[in-house]
């Protein structure tokens, strides 16, 4: 129940702060992409343990 908590959390604020006006920008950041790569990992494995 926590992680389910924390993940919605963690989703909402990504989503709130990375919206698609926002990508080219990130894009241009190298430390934004590697965050973006892992955000998407902990949400595959996330959808999976769901599944």
């Amino acid at each position: 129940e926590k992680i389910i908590t924390e993940t919605k959390r963690v989703t909402n604020t990504y989503v709130k702060y990375h919206s698609e006006e926002k990508m080219a920008e990130i894009h241009s950041l190298e430390n934004s992409k590697k965050n973006m790569i892992e955000f998407r990992i902990f949400v595959d494995m996330y959808s999976q343990e769901q599944s």
